[in-house]
């Protein structure tokens, strides 16, 4: 029979912890409750989720994003990042759970001096340049954020920040400046958008989550494909272990 390569996260009954009540660690926050460390998975890509449950094989408390559940998580494509590398030397382990309904009410996102800079590129044509930081909603650097620049909702310009979640983008010089923006956008938070300013010299953008976490039990269901899961099943730590990546 062939191998399994794609699999679907649920959480059956998700619990009430708050995760804000929970003491900040090393690992994460520590439930009182259930006396465990819990790791947050919110702002983790499909390669880290995919890479940490193929290699980790103790049990793991954690917090997801509701649109990373109930979905095919596939192969990676890409090499997991800084976060997925740092809970394997934590050693965490799988148990999630959800916000109590009176977590604080979101913050606008907070958009400090904008970076616009124009100069000449090799090619003697005028272009400008924006650069930038972007942070999630934990105050880390948002990996893999997409960041377009966009004129009439046209895409002139975008890139992807890097490990310290920095960008840069460049595009050609335009004369007519009117209407370009732009916009950042990253798994789990809500989407900000910039309006484009030559006046200013500095960008740092700070997201906020978009949707509540969710914290309880969870469950993996393996796939046939994207459109056709196979029956709901528990997988044992030899499967996961060698789940191909």
């Amino acid at each position: 029979m062939k191998r399994q390569t794609n699999f679907r996260l649920s959480v059956p009954e998700p619990c009430t912890q708050d995760w804000d009540a929970m003491t900040p660690d090393a690992k994460g926050h520590f439930c009182a409750h259930c006396q465990k460390s819990v790791i947050d998975f919110t702002t983790w890509s499909d390669a880290d989720l995919y890479a940490f449950l193929s290699k980790n094989i103790q049990s793991v408390c954690g917090r997801f994003q509701a649109d990373q559940l109930n979905r095919a998580i596939q192969l990676p494509t890409q090499k997991p990042t800084r976060l997925y590398r740092i809970a394997i030397a934590l050693g965490l382990g799988l148990i999630f759970t959800q916000l109590s309904t009176t977590h604080a009410r979101p913050k606008p996102p907070l958009m400090e001096q904008n970076v616009f800079t124009q100069q000449n590129d090799t090619t003697g044509i005028d272009s400008f340049i924006i650069k930038g930081t972007v942070l999630d909603a934990t105050k880390q650097p948002a990996i893999n954020a997409v960041v377009n620049v966009k004129q009439y909702d046209k895409i002139i310009g975008n890139n992807v920040t890097d490990i310290d979640g920095n960008f840069e983008i460049l595009f050609p010089h335009i004369s007519d400046t009117t209407n370009i923006l732009l916009q950042v956008q990253y798994m789990g938070h809500l989407p900000v958008t910039v309006p484009f300013d030559q006046s200013k010299t500095k960008l740092s953008i700070s997201l906020e989550m978009g949707k509540r976490p969710i914290m309880g039990v969870f469950y993996m269901r393996p796939l046939v494909n994207n459109q056709h899961p196979g029956p709901n099943s528990t997988f044992t730590r030899e499967q996961i272990k060698n789940m191909p990546y």
